[in-house]
């Protein structure tokens, strides 16, 4: 078995990739690659990380299930807390505008992530409502995973393959 691996984008001109084959049959496999949305998918990983850090830095106070009518003074208790869920409202907003970008579109991958960022603006404006916006915290943390998981896994689109010589017009 020879195998070949090819990357098959257009040069700098714009003009198709051309790619020798000896007479005989011939398998094309395509495979999906993250390419320039790496950076961005690590960025909501270590985002994950931090987010989950967060959660268990305010359960070991709370519990999972905090009593709403106790003040718990999170701000107090838990130091840098409100500034570093703003850092990570921040974040989530600037991947949000990195992902609307990159695919042109204003979906629900989008939305998954403003969403989530006005969760923690309101948690850093609202220290005394932490608690009760736990539960809803830890839905997104888990739409969030979510979320990688499904822009990991898009499908390869096509549109046609045109497999030609190079003297064909195309």
């Amino acid at each position: 078995l020879n195998e070949k691996l090819v990357g098959l984008a257009p040069d700098e001109e714009g003009k198709p990739a051309l790619v020798y084959l000896e007479a005989g049959k011939h398998e094309l496999t395509l495979k999906a690659v993250l390419g320039d949305m790496a950076p961005l998918i690590r960025k909501i990983e270590d985002l994950i990380y931090d987010l989950n850090t967060i959660y268990r830095r305010i359960i070991m106070i709370t519990s999972g299930q905090p009593d709403p009518l106790r003040s718990y003074q999170l701000d107090v208790k838990i130091p840098g807390l409100l500034p570093a869920l703003r850092e990570q409202a921040e974040i989530l907003r600037s991947v949000a505008e990195e992902f609307e970008s990159f695919t042109g579109q204003r979906g629900g991958h989008v939305a998954t992530l403003t969403t989530f960022a006005r969760v923690l603006e309101d948690m850093a404006d609202r220290p005394h409502a932490i608690p009760s916006l736990l539960g809803e915290y830890r839905d997104n943390v888990g739409a969030l995973g979510t979320w990688l998981n499904q822009t990991m896994e898009q499908p390869v689109q096509i549109d046609y393959i045109i497999v030609a010589s190079p003297e064909q017009a195309l």
